[in-house]
């Protein structure tokens, strides 16, 4: 069984490399959930400006 701090790193990685696909898609719709739960008002932006790391920590804190 994987430890949680390992597994919680991979949970995020797996999220960000979706969000960062669904971002460079277009798909707003689909973005919105992500949006509403991390509470990020110009998500695109935030994605472009701030490290992966800002997104995950963000994530661990919605968890």
């Amino acid at each position: 069984m994987l430890n949680y701090n390992k597994y919680i790193d991979s949970f995020c990685d797996m999220q960000y490399e979706a969000v960062t696909y669904i971002s460079q898609k277009g798909k707003e719709k689909a973005l919105e959930s992500y949006i509403d739960v991390l509470k990020i008002e110009k998500f695109q932006e935030y994605l472009m400006y701030k490290p992966k790391e800002a997104f995950y920590e963000k994530l661990k804190q919605r968890i």
